[in-house]
């Protein structure tokens, strides 16, 4: 009996369907943002935005980042006031912005983002919901790389039982053997 192995075709198509997955990826990550920039938003400031994260970290998320003064931003001035958190003199606002205009304001002390309020972006889609903002298909909604996944692991599984059965005929050849 010969030892497991995969043949050269089975490696090739794995690595091609790799390497679509990545791409479908970056596809699909663009016709999410454009086409549910809300979701995107809630989403990636669930996922990808925290306290303690520095300036260089959240501005990676975004598109823009500008400093602003605090005291001429009304929103900031009434948000930070029903919350109870104060803007000591050595602490910088920031609002980052995404491709689709919508953004966030965020507090950075000795560069790093202090009251960031983490649950309020736990649900994503309740909060689409709650903003009137399109919700993507379900399927869709925690990005292709589960779909991506799945097709990779069930196409590795078929390529590697026909390979197991074509390398299994083979040794029964007796021009083989």
């Amino acid at each position: 009996m010969y030892p497991r192995q995969f043949f050269i075709r089975t490696l090739l198509v794995m690595v091609t369907l790799a390497a679509v997955c990545l791409a479908s990826h970056r596809v699909y990550s663009s016709w999410y943002a454009q086409n549910y920039p809300g979701h995107f938003l809630y989403r990636l400031l669930h996922t990808q935005v925290h306290n303690g994260d520095t300036l260089e970290e959240v501005s990676r998320q975004f598109n823009t980042a500008v400093e602003v003064d605090a005291s001429n931003v009304t929103n900031v001035v009434k948000l930070w006031n029903s919350r109870g958190w104060s803007i000591p003199p050595e602490d910088e606002i920031w609002h980052f912005s995404h491709a689709s205009g919508r953004g966030i304001y965020l507090q950075f002390r000795d560069g790093r983002v202090v009251n960031y309020p983490y649950f309020d972006f736990a649900d994503p889609d309740a909060l689409a919901q709650m903003n009137n903002d399109p919700l993507p298909p379900l399927l869709l909604r925690r990005g292709i790389w589960p779909i991506a996944l799945v097709v990779l692991v069930l196409t590795g599984g078929v390529l590697t039982l026909c390979d197991k059965k074509s390398h299994g005929s083979a040794s029964t050849d007796p021009r083989r053997n």
